[in-house]
């Protein structure tokens, strides 16, 4: 079990289990918007849902999956998963780690990407605790020039 604290706007980005499935219950301070998507299929697409105080979502082992604190005030989650070693993937992060030849062909080989090289996008991306969105740093008075969520 793990306690999560996201702070406001905060955002655990995108990421997955590989041997566990995750529970997820809000303790406080909620809704958290939680998000997956479940299948590598052409059609997949995201699923997303409001999970309010004391409500819980089951996000399935293997599934590429955030949650974010929309809100202006701190939201703490208690956490279980279905192993006592349930691994954590970082996708962007981990993406971006991959051979360079290997890299852009998964990304259809682009020119550049943001501006820059793989290289100089990977150097910019942040942790997993994120600052979420444009419209809530705005709506709760945060710098997104504090680039992560404390």
């Amino acid at each position: 079990m793990a306690m999560g604290f996201l702070e406001p706007c905060g955002l655990n980005a995108a990421h997955f289990h590989p041997r566990a499935t995750q529970l997820v219950v809000v303790a406080s301070g909620g809704p958290l918007t939680a998000g997956a998507v479940w299948t590598n299929a052409a059609s997949a697409q995201q699923f997303t849902t409001k999970v309010n105080t004391w409500e819980m979502i089951a996000l399935p082992q293997g599934s590429i999956h955030y949650v974010f604190n929309d809100n202006c005030h701190r939201t703490v989650t208690v956490n279980a998963f279905g192993s006592e070693d349930p691994w954590i993937l970082n996708v962007a992060p981990s993406l971006f780690k991959l051979n360079a030849d290997i890299l852009d062909g998964t990304l259809g080989f682009p020119v550049e990407l943001n501006g820059g090289t793989p290289k100089e996008f990977l150097d910019n991306i942040p942790p997993s605790y994120v600052l979420g969105s444009m419209s809530c740093l705005k709506r709760c008075g945060i710098d997104p020039n504090s680039r992560y969520a404390h």
